[in-house]
């Protein structure tokens, strides 16, 4: 880079104009969208090389269909972005107790496998032990 500055154009939705402008109206270390956006492409490029994640982020892995689905959303102005779209959907989850739910099922998933694994475990014992009486008696043992 030659440290020349060049104009560029883009093109960027009326919602997503509105939550930088609210953020730069709370945050006045910027000067201008033109420094924020130069800030954040620099930021996310930096971000995407070092494979980076901040403590207070999430990963999620989303399906095709899903990740489509909350696109359309975002571009039709029902959401500010996908992460606002997944952090409401988590949000209204746990008002309505799915996410409760959720945990419960896993918790008696764990049981009952944790309980397969113990009568395995049990049987397991139980042929090493006749197995070792069968061998006593056999041997003229006890």
């Amino acid at each position: 880079m030659d440290g020349k500055d060049t104009k560029l154009t883009i093109r960027i939705s009326e919602a997503d104009l509105e939550e930088i402008d609210e953020f730069l109206e709370k945050n006045s270390s910027f000067g201008s969208r033109s420094e924020f956006i130069r800030h954040a492409a620099i930021d996310f490029i930096s971000k995407s090389r070092a494979h980076f994640v901040q403590p207070s982020e999430t990963n999620v892995n989303v399906n095709r269909k899903l990740l489509e689905t909350l696109s359309l959303a975002v571009e039709k102005g029902y959401f500010g972005s996908i992460s606002g779209a997944l952090g409401e959907i988590i949000n209204y989850s746990t008002e309505k107790g799915i996410i409760s739910e959720l945990i419960a099922k896993r918790r008696r998933e764990y049981r009952n496998l944790e309980e397969s694994v113990s009568d395995i475990f049990n049987e397991d014992l139980g042929m090493e032990k006749g197995t070792k009486e069968q061998n006593d008696k056999k041997n003229g043992g006890i």
